[in-house]
């Protein structure tokens, strides 16, 4: 179980045990150990090997790769160009970012690059669809 402490700054990891639905502490590490600025955790998620954690305080997505006792280990920090990361889904390839204070979903993809920008007012929550995708036509 991996949660994310909005004030502390930390990605802490849990041991699940399913029986009695309780956690065990297993380790507690920074997610952006160099900023000074109040961290602001939002939203965690795991994709595949990979936890990605926003950070409001420093406008950032920090990726950590899991070990094999799933440990998360820093991968790489995602600088975006607006502010606020209250929350992000994986999305095919692309990480949908919704930048609240800003304004605006961004779209990165596996290289961390931004491929995409929608003006959005104080967007929240990114929640993908289930639905198949479909074309859209513009006549």
């Amino acid at each position: 179980l991996y949660v994310l402490g909005e004030l502390d700054g930390r990605l802490h990891t849990l041991a699940w045990d399913a029986p009695t639905a309780t956690g065990l502490p297993l380790e507690s590490v920074p997610v952006n150990p160099g900023t000074e600025l109040a961290p602001q955790l939002a939203h965690v998620t795991l994709t595949g090997g990979t936890l990605s954690c926003s950070s409001r305080g420093d406008d950032v997505i920090a990726q950590f790769v899991r070990d094999p006792d799933g440990r998360p280990q820093p991968q790489r920090l995602l600088r975006l160009p607006g502010s606020g990361p209250r929350h992000h889904a994986m999305i095919g390839n692309h990480l949908v970012v919704a930048q609240q204070n800003s304004g605006g979903v961004v779209t990165l993809d596996e290289t961390g690059e931004v491929r995409g920008h929608l003006d959005i007012p104080s967007p929240a929550c990114i929640c993908p669809s289930t639905e198949p995708a479909q074309e859209l036509s513009l006549a």
